[in-house]
């Protein structure tokens, strides 16, 4: 059985310097439902402000990913929901369906972010199975609300 989410209670470092791990420290993230999607949304500023220009250049990079935990038996989810509360913890925008975990920002950030996933399902699991899929758009922000966004404004259209 594969559940799909990611983003464990990991012990991600909490520096307040610049580099991906920074990006770890971020406030308590504000969450809404948008009628219109049917997954959960986690909607959280991040430390870098809209006008930053290291943030404008290098984000753009959204990450749909899928975590299982192999060999710890026929219910994954306590494992999964590790790594969903890390996901959640991080500061950068995501959201969590049935099958995947989706989180937005550059690509350092969300890499380490995706390790440290990883790591955390490994410290109970003998193996652990990864699925990633990867929308680089240097550039781009908001990814994860406008593409969805779009989709629904086409169907109201129709």
């Amino acid at each position: 059985m594969s559940v799909g989410a990611c983003g464990a209670g990991l012990n991600v470092p909490n520096t307040t310097g610049p580099g991906p791990a920074s990006q770890f420290s971020a406030p308590e993230p504000k969450r809404d439902r948008d009628p219109g999607v049917e997954s959960f949304v986690t909607r959280n500023p991040c430390r870098h402000g809209a006008s930053d220009p290291v943030r404008r250049e290098t984000a753009g990079m959204l990450v749909a990913f899928s975590i299982t935990p192999l060999g710890v038996g026929d219910s994954v989810s306590a494992n999964v929901a590790d790594a969903v509360r890390l996901v959640r913890e991080s500061g950068l925008p995501n959201e969590t369906n049935a099958m995947f975990t989706n989180v937005e920002g550059e690509w350092d950030e969300v890499m380490a972010l995706l390790k440290a996933c990883v790591d955390k399902v490994a410290e109970v699991a003998p193996r652990v199975s990864v699925v990633v899929k990867i929308d680089h758009r240097p550039g781009h922000e908001g990814a994860i609300s406008t593409k969805v966004e779009a989709l629904e404004r086409h169907l109201r259209e129709d």
